[in-house]
């Protein structure tokens, strides 16, 4: 009886100390702690850090990561689709869904608000687009690159 006694209050002790450890308390704190791999690992780590600042911390910066939910996340999304800006929608639910697993890693959260989502749900499948340059920007590049150009023949 008494080791029992003695195992719950080390589990107890365990659960606390956990607890009382834990640094992250919002969906901001955690973008940080995501978003230091991201400097390491991105060239243009300022894109996400963008996308978050502009149109998901708005909606769920100060909240809790356990208490967001899906309608969080489609608030977000269509914010931003709303703003006809379907490639952000697209990348701002793949940055959702990064930081959301970096949340689970963490054992913050239990699941991804942001999984059932797909790109349907966001901005839709992306298409390129063809265009060719109108008689003004073909003037204009023209311009810009005449100077340079007997420079470059020359040299080559």
């Amino acid at each position: 009886m008494i080791l029992l006694v003695a195992k719950g209050c080390i589990w107890l002790c365990l659960i606390r100390a956990r607890l009382l450890g834990t640094e992250i308390h919002t969906v901001d704190e955690l973008f940080a702690d995501w978003h230091e791999g991201n400097i390491k690992r991105l060239k243009h780590h300022q894109i996400p850090q963008r996308v978050y600042t502009q149109d998901i911390a708005p909606v769920i910066g100060e909240m809790q990561p356990s208490d967001v939910t899906g309608r969080d996340i489609k608030q977000i999304l269509q914010n931003i689709v709303e703003s006809n800006r379907p490639t952000i929608a697209n990348d701002a639910l793949l940055y959702c869904k990064q930081l959301f697993n970096h949340g689970i890693k963490l054992d913050l959260i239990v699941h991804n608000p942001a999984v059932a989502f797909s790109v349907d749900d966001a901005g839709g499948v992306e298409k390129s687009r063809d265009r060719a340059l109108s008689f003004k920007e073909l003037t204009q590049v023209f311009k810009k690159i005449r100077p340079d150009w007997r420079k470059q023949y020359i040299a080559a």
